[in-house]
């Protein structure tokens, strides 16, 4: 008789692991590479880690250890490669147990186990707040929303970035963001 005797370790809440991330490994490595760097860490978008939704089946696509890095526009426009390349040769090679190295399987990211070398393809893009939700939304965040956008923009979609959490907001713009976009103005209703 084969006995498996593999540790596996323990599932743990997507939120929770990119909380990890961020506080264990990226938070450290920005405070001390770039100090004073202004920008805001969070987990938020599409997933069913972001709305809490998730289980141990989610592990097999697009889960893990992530997080979206939001600079300024001229920070993003000098810093954000260097930063990604720095982070992709600084990271931990994993955290609370779960590896920090994805690969693609058609266009959903899975966590791949990898020897301890480096670089790593981390899970932390980079990215600023307008492009975020203009991508995301079709919309400039930063400016006030008019009755047409509002009736334009998905339901769900506003889902995807009003859910999840934001562990850090040093640029001071994306939970005012977020509140605004989490319910319908009294005239749309």
């Amino acid at each position: 008789m084969n006995e498996d005797t593999t540790v596996r370790t323990p599932f743990m809440k997507g939120l929770e692991l990119s909380k990890a991330l961020y506080e264990d490994a990226v938070k450290p490595i920005l405070d001390e590479q770039y100090p004073e760097l202004r920008y805001s860490a969070a987990h938020i978008g599409r997933g069913s880690d972001v709305v809490g939704f998730d289980t141990v089946q989610s592990t097999d696509h697009d889960w893990g250890a992530k997080l979206l890095l939001f600079l300024e526009d001229h920070d993003h426009e000098q810093k954000a490669d260097e930063i990604s390349t720095y982070l992709s040769h600084n990271l931990p090679h994993e955290i609370r147990g779960f590896p920090t190295n994805f690969g693609k399987d058609g266009d959903q990211f899975i966590m791949m186990a990898q020897p301890e070398e480096y670089p790593i393809n981390h899970g932390v893009r980079i990215e600023t707040i307008r492009g975020y939700f203009e991508t995301c939304l079709g919309i400039d965040p930063q400016k006030e929303l008019t009755v047409t956008d509002w009736l334009t923009v998905p339901e769900q979609l506003l889902r995807t970035v009003t859910s999840g959490k934001v562990f850090h907001d040093g640029l001071h713009e994306l939970v005012d963001i977020r509140t605004r976009l989490e319910y319908y103005p009294h005239d749309i209703w």
